[in-house]
């Protein structure tokens, strides 16, 4: 389990093979030689602080969220519709989202915004928001670390 959790539409135990119907019975392996570098125990309050911060002002975890609250709200639905009209303007309405949040992010990186995703610079890279906070996580406890 990970001592700083992301967000995420799925809990752990509502996911994997236990699960299933015919899951596999519960067995363990030993776990492997290893040497623990430290015990930063004590500073995961202060880590777990400065992470929750920063994710809640940041508007690439807001599109998380948004996504996260979307898919609970659709994830017991068990029909599809089979009209065309219906689909098409589901699919105009994902679209429409994707367009707005990447203007919002060339906004953000100081680029001119653009009328269709088909326009969108071949180089352009949505960021990676999970990897950016893990460096973010990382950067903390260097400091922290340094100050204990």
């Amino acid at each position: 389990a990970p001592d700083i959790s992301f967000p995420t539409p799925v809990a752990p135990e509502e996911t994997g093979e236990s699960r299933e119907f015919n899951a596999l019975p519960w067995d363990k392996i030993a776990s492997a030689n290893y040497e623990k570098l430290g015990n930063f125990a004590s500073l995961l309050p202060k880590l777990q602080s400065a992470h929750d911060a920063r994710i809640a002002k940041d508007p690439e975890f807001a599109y998380v969220m948004q996504d996260i609250a979307d898919y609970k709200e659709e994830k017991d639905k068990k029909s599809v519709s089979l009209n065309e009209a219906e689909r098409v303007a589901e699919q105009a309405k994902q679209d429409e989202k994707a367009l707005k949040r990447t203007n919002e992010r060339l906004a953000r990186l100081g680029k001119p915004a653009v009328k269709s995703l088909d326009e969108l610079p071949t180089d352009f890279e949505a960021p990676d928001e999970y990897l950016i906070e893990a460096a973010n996580i990382t950067a903390d406890l260097a400091k922290v670390s340094k100050r204990s």
